[in-house]
């Protein structure tokens, strides 16, 4: 607020000031002219325009202090509506703090749930994953199997005809001695051990020095655990390669019956010296028995 004191001199001012003047020469004057009127009359307007000017500057002072109080009042209130727009404000934002952080914990909170969501589901998802890989190994161990079932069906099929073409030679021909031989094979392969053995055998009645029934027979008496019958086939049988010359199986069957002739030497040498050890044990307690019953 702008002061109302002017910028001129005020005309009570100037009338004082002029009186004040006045009143001098008026003194003066009466010194001169020993007339006292001279400066009682100048005195008492300087004194009156005094006091008017005295109340004019008290009403400017009043007014200027009235305009100062305005205006200490009024910058209090800006003061104040500042401070309260301040703390308003402060408190918008501690509102807006905790309104964030109540949006950060629930975030969190969504995060940390949503992580654990997701764990659960790999776990979940790679369990499902490995029984998946557990069933697709058994069902691809199921499709071996089956396939080897069915390659051993269709063999079985295979062999089951051939015995069954054997057998209908044989039916018209029962001195068809391949027929026989051809048919022990057969048997030999669908696992009929004891009916592949006659049919050799029956080959051998035939042609005593069938090389190959020889050696069939042999196999099939070794995988019977009979290896004295075994050595003896065998045997005839590389003797019967030789003479036909085929050098090849003469070796093999040759090989065999002497390894299998060593094995059942070697375990007769081990049964023989584990029959000597227990003899030799039961004899020492005996003595020890003898000899506790003679001295006891």
């Amino acid at each position: 607020m702008k002061s109302s004191t002017p910028n001129k001199n005020h005309w009570l001012d100037i009338a004082e000031t002029s009186a004040v003047v006045g009143s001098i020469g008026g003194s003066i004057t009466s010194v001169v002219f020993k007339q006292f009127l001279w400066v009682t009359i100048p005195l008492s307007v300087t004194a009156g325009l005094a006091v008017v000017n005295h109340q004019r500057l008290k009403r400017m002072i009043a007014a200027e202090r009235e305009a100062m109080t305005l205006l200490i009042q009024d910058n209090q209130a800006k003061v104040s509506q500042l401070k309260q727009q301040s703390e308003k404000q402060h408190w918008d934002h501690d509102v807006e703090l905790t309104e964030l952080k109540k949006a950060s914990d629930t975030a969190s909170t969504g995060l940390t749930r949503l992580d654990q969501q997701q764990k659960t589901n790999l776990e979940m998802t790679t369990q499902e994953l490995q029984t998946l890989q557990t069933s697709l190994t058994k069902l691809d161990q199921l499709t071996q199997q089956l396939e080897q079932e069915q390659t051993e069906t269709r063999k079985l099929a295979i062999q089951l005809k051939a015995i069954e073409k054997f057998t209908q030679i044989i039916n018209n021909d029962s001195n068809a001695v391949e027929a026989y031989y051809q048919r022990g094979c057969s048997y030999q392969l669908t696992g009929s051990i004891e009916l592949a053995i006659e049919d050799f055998t029956k080959a051998i009645e035939l042609r005593n020095d069938h090389a190959d029934a020889y050696h069939q027979r042999g196999l099939l008496y070794l995988e019977i655990t009979d290896p004295q019958k075994a050595i003896i086939d065998l045997r005839r049988a590389s003797q019967y390669y030789i003479g036909k010359g085929d050098l090849e199986q003469y070796r093999k069957t040759r090989d065999l019956s002497l390894e299998i002739h060593f094995n059942q030497s070697a375990d007769a040498s081990i049964s023989e010296t584990s029959k000597t050890s227990e003899a030799t044990t039961k004899k020492e307690q005996f003595e020890s028995v003898a000899v506790s019953n003679l001295f006891g």
